[in-house]
């Protein structure tokens, strides 16, 4: 069996896995919050652009809170995240189900709200109640995992800054570390998996491989290039996080930062492409299978009279 046949084995599988309907239901309440992430993102940039003196110029335009709309616009969409797919997932799936969707879904989100705790705890330690959390918008991975790992990757950078306060280079030398935090949050995410706002990857069997792959290929390529010396280990600098990439490698470590970033997001390109065009074909035959299902339908209801006057 060739590449390709096992290839169009898997896309099959997946394919199979995808249609299971409770799969469905969440694949596609989750691309419903789309919007909304997308939304967010965009303001929350406009909020922190990583540009010297941005900050005061935007002050001195629209006073000294001039963020404070921007934040409302991220809080009302990433927030709320969890409300808005409690919503859409219970509708897909008793949509397809069938029944009534608005009423099953309105019922879900006075359950999703009964479980809420009933106060959060102000700074003051004051218990405030009548509220709805919004630190309960779901798990988020990096977050839980940043706290065991974070800690190790800061640690690695201080030790490399601490080579340079002692007067030795960092490129060369078998004490600086290699994996620090610039690593992860400029090198690794950039190349698929951190952003991905508008990607329909929850649930998504067609997206889980590359989701998984091309990060890990981000980390052997980034790694081997401060392994071979084209690189040198980062120091405890950093760049903002909204950084974009290409200009976050290049002001880490010059022109090499930004090609290993350029290589990073060409392999990730190359990495999801195959996948993406398999769910583009998978979508397309859903598609035309619809169409002619209703085709069939309208044609069904339409009545036959063989001869005599209508």
């Amino acid at each position: 069996m060739n590449k390709q046949a096992i290839f169009d084995k898997f896309v099959e599988f997946m394919g199979r896995f995808a249609e299971i309907r409770a799969v469905a239901a969440l694949r596609d309440g989750f691309i419903m919050t789309t919007p909304f992430t997308v939304c967010g993102s965009v303001f929350l940039l406009i909020a922190n652009l990583p540009i010297p003196g941005y900050p005061e110029f935007m002050a001195n335009l629209f006073g000294k809170d001039w963020t404070a709309p921007l934040n409302a616009v991220a809080g009302g969409t990433f927030s709320v995240v969890a409300l808005i797919a409690v919503l859409a997932i219970t509708y897909k799936y008793v949509e397809a189900e069938g029944c009534d969707a608005i009423m099953a879904s309105i019922l879900s989100l006075s359950t999703f709200l009964i479980v809420l705790p009933p106060t959060v705890m102000s700074k003051g330690g004051e218990a405030v109640g009548d509220v709805i959390p919004k630190a309960w918008a779901g798990i988020h991975g990096p977050n839980v995992v940043g706290g065991v790992v974070s800690p190790i990757l800061i640690a690695n950078s201080l030790d490399n800054q601490a080579l340079i306060d002692a007067g030795q280079q960092l490129m060369g030398n078998p004490s600086a570390k290699i994996i620090t935090c610039q690593v992860n949050d400029v090198f690794i995410k950039s190349g698929g998996c951190g952003l991905t706002f508008g990607l329909p990857i929850v649930f998504n069997p067609f997206l889980l491989v590359p989701f998984v792959l091309v990060p890990l290929f981000a980390l052997f390529l980034t790694y081997g290039a401060i392994a071979v010396g084209f690189m040198a280990p980062f120091s405890a600098v950093q760049v903002p996080w909204t950084t974009p990439p290409i200009l976050a490698g290049l002001l880490l470590d010059g022109w090499q930062g930004a090609v290993i970033q350029i290589v990073n997001l060409v392999m990730a390109t190359a990495v999801y492409l195959p996948f993406v065009r398999a769910q583009d074909r998978h979508m397309l035959a859903e598609e035309k299978a619809d169409s002619n299902s209703e085709e069939v339908s309208t044609t069904s209801d339409v009545p036959l009279h063989c001869g005599g006057k209508l």
